[in-house]
């Protein structure tokens, strides 16, 4: 009974099934590194199921990092926002997260720092948003919510700091980085003479 209820479905769904066909063959195009193959095969499922938010954050992955088309990709990246919103908070974050790279590559601060502040509050668990989000406050010279969040990254992973201390985004509070640094240098120190 379930077998026939799942071969009903796809009878009575052809164009979604086309779609993920579609995306699975870009989704091996993509793996490959055929991007133009890729990018034709995402457009075209995008075409058949435009809810399909994974085909907008592809399509922005393949502008932002191997076409350079920012615009193009901001737009796939909001695209991805508006459809993965009601299913996934995780996509949607991620989703966030590169349209901050890209406001803040357009030189729009504040709309970067405001991206990264919605994705963290989707997924608190994120540590590359909590980091992203002290990163553009730091820009920002907003010296408490950036350490706060850098903090956050840190003690979510210690690779963190290490990223932190070479990261020039820092560097308009870098006194307020080594006050943090030294700090938890320190509670490490104590825990470890414990």
């Amino acid at each position: 009974r379930e077998e026939l209820k799942s071969i009903l479905e796809v009878l009575m769904a052809p164009l979604n099934t086309q779609a993920k066909e579609r995306r699975k063959r870009a989704e091996d195009a993509f793996a490959n590194g055929w991007l133009d193959d890729a990018e034709e095969e995402f457009v075209e499922s995008e075409k058949l199921n435009k809810f399909d938010f994974s085909i907008h954050i592809n399509l922005g992955m393949i502008y932002l990092f191997h076409k350079i088309d920012k615009e193009k990709a901001l737009s796939y990246f909001e695209k991805a926002i508006k459809y993965a919103k009601p299913k996934s908070a995780y996509y949607t974050s991620f989703a966030l997260l590169h349209k901050g790279l890209i406001k803040f590559d357009f030189g729009e601060v504040d709309d970067a720092e405001k991206c990264t502040e919605e994705a963290l509050y989707l997924s608190p668990e994120l540590t590359e948003a909590a980091y992203q989000n002290a990163q553009y406050n730091a820009q920002l010279r907003n010296e408490a919510e950036s350490i706060s969040n850098l903090e956050c990254a840190i003690r979510q992973d210690r690779c963190y700091c290490l990223k932190a201390q070479n990261d020039p985004l820092f560097d308009p509070i870098r006194e307020h980085v080594k006050r943090l640094f030294e700090r938890l240098r320190d509670e490490e120190k104590e825990k470890a003479l414990r």
